[in-house]
């Protein structure tokens, strides 16, 4: 059990290892002097480069990291990183982001409304909940995404990850899946890290049928009740582009603290971002140059 705060050196999302999982958003890049490796991917219409950090955050301590971290990336036209939740950079690239729900082990369980606990009852009967740390146990979660994919149209979108990206994570140390049964059916999926006194949750996954049999109650409450038994914090993350009403009560529902998360939106080529984005300067996407098209589906 452990009950201290992460750091860098804890976090998964610094590590190449991880990154080279994410080879649908950029090709990974790793200076020396940096503090953590980047995406690299092509700015579209030109010879280019831009940086993209970890998702869902890099893990930056302080304001000589952000400095360090552009200026090892210098030859890339713009960074576009999220920050780790309750960090607040105090700097002038530092925009807030969004807020991450987050359930305190410390602070009162959430309280459930009648209907919530209606579902959960039910969902109990005939669900059971466990965690998995055999591997090919863990790769279920891929076709359970698969068809959440389906069901969202997450192809072609950031969203769209690929099976290495799930590969990466069930191997690596610190992973966490957790997972829900319907008799011998697998209905519902979660993954992500524990490090430090943190769990990230990075995907949660639920068939048709579990939707039907409320199988999200069962791994929402069941992964509530791990975290409380390991004394950690456990973050789901926040509301993504394309979330809606439902999402939000979903994460709200299951929360019990809120952290900012805010967005370093370094330029490095002033002259050639702003030749870019030209007629397009009041635009609240960063980088600018890909709000067009598709790109808007793109977090930055």
């Amino acid at each position: 059990m452990l009950t201290r705060a992460p750091t860098q050196i804890d976090c998964p999302f610094n590590s190449p290892i991880y990154l080279s999982g994410l080879a649908h958003l950029g090709s990974v890049e790793f200076s020396p002097a940096a503090p953590a490796p980047i995406l690299r991917r092509p700015v579209p219409g030109t010879s280019r480069f831009d940086g993209l950090g970890s998702w869902p955050y890099l893990w930056i301590d302080t304001r000589d990291e952000i400095s360090a971290l552009s200026e090892a990336y210098r030859h890339l036209l713009t960074l576009t990183v999220v920050t780790q939740p309750g960090f607040r950079p105090a700097c002038e690239a530092a925009a807030y982001f969004k807020d991450h729900y987050l359930y305190d082990s410390s602070r009162a369980f959430p309280a459930l409304s009648k209907k919530a606990r209606e579902h959960l009852r039910r969902a109990e009967q005939i669900c059971a909940f466990n965690v998995v740390t055999q591997y090919d146990e863990r790769m279920a979660i891929a076709g359970l995404y698969d068809e959440l994919r389906r069901r969202r149209g997450l192809a072609g979108t950031f969203f769209d990850f690929p099976c290495i990206h799930f590969e990466t994570v069930a191997r690596l140390d610190g992973a966490v899946f957790f997972r829900v049964r319907n008799g011998h059916d697998v209905c519902a999926m979660a993954c992500g890290f524990a490090f430090g006194d943190w769990i990230q949750l990075l995907h949660i996954a639920i068939t048709d049928t579990g939707l039907r049999q409320d199988a999200s109650y069962c791994l929402m409450n069941s992964m509530l009740e791990f975290a409380r038994s390991e004394r950690r914090l456990l973050c789901m993350g926040g509301l993504p582009r394309y979330g809606d009403e439902g999402l939000k009560r979903f994460k709200t529902r299951w929360s019990n603290r809120q952290e900012p998360v805010f967005l370093l939106r370094i330029v490095n080529d002033r002259a050639a971002y702003t030749e870019l984005v030209r007629g397009r300067e009041d635009e609240r996407y960063f980088p600018a140059y890909r709000a067009t098209g598709e790109l808007r589906r793109v977090p930055a």
